[in-house]
């Protein structure tokens, strides 16, 4: 099911969407128009509890709201690092299940814009991208700084 919660979504079709905070910056280049569903969490949808930044729901269309898939951002503003932004991500995502019916078969990106991996990470970073998968469905690509920018 969408996420319907006016003050905090808005849903469009535009080709670029975008969102950034601290000097991150998170870019969709929509090249085939898809409906996109843009979510504000943190502080927004998700109060008083730790949250990732944005969802982007990608729909068949703004007015059905079926899930085709689910990408998470995380724009860190500070160097708390990956595993913080993951441990955001994973509440997110399990809200989302109980609330929204966010289930694990809809495919989910998970970005997080704005933390350096420590080489010391990066063996415990493929140790979490497989937990990620095998728990949610959910791709973790590789943190990167200051922007990131997609294309669907």
């Amino acid at each position: 099911m969408m996420i319907k919660y006016d003050k905090c979504n808005k849903c469009n079709h535009n080709t670029n969407i975008s969102v950034e905070e601290n000097n991150k910056r998170f870019i969709i280049e929509n090249t085939n128009k898809l409906h996109i569903n843009k979510v504000k969490v943190d502080g927004c949808l998700i109060n008083n509890q730790k949250a990732c930044d944005y969802l982007f729901e990608i729909l068949d269309s703004c007015k059905k709201g079926n899930i085709k898939r689910i990408i998470y951002i995380e724009l860190k503003g500070s160097s708390k690092g990956v595993e913080q932004a993951i441990q955001q991500i994973e509440k997110t995502i399990k809200y989302c299940e109980k609330k929204y019916n966010h289930n694990k078969d809809i495919p989910k990106d998970i970005y997080i814009v704005g933390s350096h991996t420590h080489p010391k990470m990066k063996s415990k970073l493929q140790i979490i991208r497989n937990n990620l998968m095998e728990e949610f469905n959910a791709r973790l690509y590789p943190p990167r700084n200051p922007t990131i920018e997609i294309t669907i």
